[in-house]
């Protein structure tokens, strides 16, 4: 639906792949065995998943209620994705509405 939310976000890009710094410095140091299954898996993915998405805008676990593709509080702030809010989602505080005043 609204993949430009995710797409070049660079942000998650490089939040992302210092998870997987941070877990691959604290695997060689040893605090971490990266090589026994391991919650820490889980963060890999995820870590993983972000990057590729931000390349891409494929974001299939950064999904919310309405199916949108949102990722670390970024907003919908487009005229295309305000279109596919609801009316009872626009209220008097919508930015848009105050530049047609």
């Amino acid at each position: 639906m609204n993949q430009i939310v995710v797409k070049g976000n660079k942000p998650l890009r490089y939040f992302a792949g210092m998870m997987l710094v941070l877990l691959a410095v604290s695997h060689f140091m040893g605090q971490v065995d990266l090589t026994r299954l391991s919650f820490l898996w889980l963060m890999i993915a995820m870590a993983i998943n972000a990057i590729q998405a931000t390349f891409t805008g494929f974001c299939p676990m950064f999904k919310n209620a309405r199916g949108e593709c949102v990722a670390c509080g970024v907003v919908c702030d487009s005229e295309a994705c305000d279109a596919t809010r609801t009316p009872h989602e626009k209220t008097d505080n919508d930015p848009s509405k105050e530049s047609e005043k």
